[in-house]
């Protein structure tokens, strides 16, 4: 979706949360969005997403956990 306003939460459940807004950017003529997250500790991270189109009345939220790993 091109001319979204594109806002992310990170955090480790249960503690602070960063937020940003995402920044546009073409990727293989594919509109996409991107920002960079601390995520160093070895613990899961819940990661919600809020895209707002142009004309859209209510955005569309998503949540989900991101674990790095373990060797």
């Amino acid at each position: 979706m091109e001319n979204a306003a594109v806002t992310e939460r990170v955090g480790e459940i249960g503690l602070s949360v960063q937020e940003k807004r995402l920044d546009p950017m073409q990727f293989g003529g594919t509109a996409s969005y991107r920002n960079y997250f601390s995520m160093t500790a070895p613990v899961p991270y819940r990661i919600e997403l809020e895209i707002r189109g142009e004309s859209a009345a209510i955005p569309v939220t998503s949540t989900f956990e991101y674990s790095h790993l373990r060797r």
